[in-house]
């Protein structure tokens, strides 16, 4: 499995899952793999073909397409941390509701 370095900061329960994703940058295919858990806050992904320069380096902003999925139904998402062939990353839009007023 891999393996993250790095502060860890958990929101939500993370669940166990494997769903095929393509992950793209700027329109451009970033990278293709696996998830390896989801939570309502974000996800970590496992890499099987990356094809980025920088662009899944922490603070990078990605889309996000599940497989089987529809193009214009992506996700939007952060990279929060960068490991050995996985990416963590959290959906934008819930950082906000997820920090105290």
């Amino acid at each position: 499995m891999p393996t993250l370095s790095g502060p860890e900061r958990r929101l939500s329960e993370r669940i166990p899952t494997s769903v095929g994703v393509h992950v793209y940058a700027y329109g451009m295919l970033v990278g293709i793999g696996t998830t390896v858990n989801m939570s309502e806050h974000g996800l970590l992904l496992h890499l099987d073909q990356d094809h980025s320069a920088d662009e899944l380096e922490p603070g990078k902003y990605l889309d996000i397409v599940l497989e089987d999925a529809p193009p214009e139904q992506w996700m939007p998402a952060k990279v929060v941390r960068r490991g050995d062939g996985s990416i963590a990353a959290s959906f934008l839009g819930l950082e906000a509701m997820a920090s105290p007023a």
